[in-house]
């Protein structure tokens, strides 16, 4: 979690978010159902703020119940960030072994 916040920390700021506030939530991903009300509990507890979520990591429940929740409650959830890989030999790799010309992080809400 240390680098994860460590290197968000460092990307956000790049594409205009600066200071994100992480807050770290565990959630059982055998459960599909408590998944899917935390997650949209997260969001909603966040409303107040601009809120912007990451849905490339996961599995495909998760990215589905994320990119739904961004788009039933995009007046305030502003980013939804997929990171698209042109190379799919770089699959399961960390991202910051990518190179950059091989990745680009997109804001999905921008596209649908």
């Amino acid at each position: 979690m240390t680098t994860v916040e460590k290197w968000i920390n460092k990307i956000l700021p790049q594409y205009g978010i600066d200071n994100p506030l992480i807050e770290p939530v565990h959630a059982d991903e055998d459960d599909i159902n408590n998944f899917s009300n935390l997650f949209k509990n997260v969001v909603l507890d966040n409303q107040l703020n601009s809120v912007a979520i990451d849905m490339t990591p996961g599995r495909k429940f998760m990215s589905s119940i994320a990119m739904a929740c961004a788009i039933k409650y995009r007046n305030f959830v502003k980013k939804l960030f997929y990171l698209f890989l042109s190379v799919k030999k770089y699959q399961n790799t960390p991202f910051i072994l990518i190179p950059f010309k091989d990745q680009k992080l997109l804001n999905i809400l921008d596209v649908v």
